[in-house]
């Protein structure tokens, strides 16, 4: 099963591991960085998100590979939309803390409005800002 995951860890060791993927021979441990996507999500206190897609199994490395560092991961299965709750909580007020305001006009997520950012393999990050179904949202519900 594919996972996308939105892990959010500590900003320091995160530019630590960021730096490490993206040399010339990126250390097979750091796939998932690698392909990953940071930048966009909101910040909480000093840990940041990495946007990364994979498997069940790469994710659970990962995490492990980064230990304590890690706060929090949030996932969902690749493909139907549906939280991935055997493997990690996807907690709806954690998922919404992390989405940035609107831009016009600046409000933040809400269930019936969320401002999604996401990413797929090969392609660069996607902002859906209140231009699709809400059958995702309603997920949490």
């Amino acid at each position: 099963m594919i996972l996308e995951a939105w892990i959010l860890m500590d900003q320091i060791a995160l530019a630590i591991l960021w730096d490490a993927a993206h040399t010339e021979s990126p250390p097979e441990n750091l796939k998932l960085i690698t392909n990953g996507v940071r930048g966009f999500w909101n910040n909480i206190a000093t840990d940041e998100v990495i946007n990364v897609i994979g498997t069940s199994q790469e994710v659970n490395d990962l995490v492990a590979l980064i230990g304590v560092d890690v706060n929090v991961v949030y996932a969902w299965d690749q493909g139907p939309g549906y939280d991935s709750l055997d493997d990690f909580p996807t907690v709806p007020p954690g998922v919404l803390a992390l989405m940035k305001d609107h831009s016009e006009p600046p409000a933040p997520a809400t269930f019936s409005n969320p401002n999604w950012g996401h990413v797929f393999l090969g392609q660069s990050e996607r902002i859906f800002a209140g231009q699709f179904s809400d059958e995702f949202t309603e997920e949490f519900l």
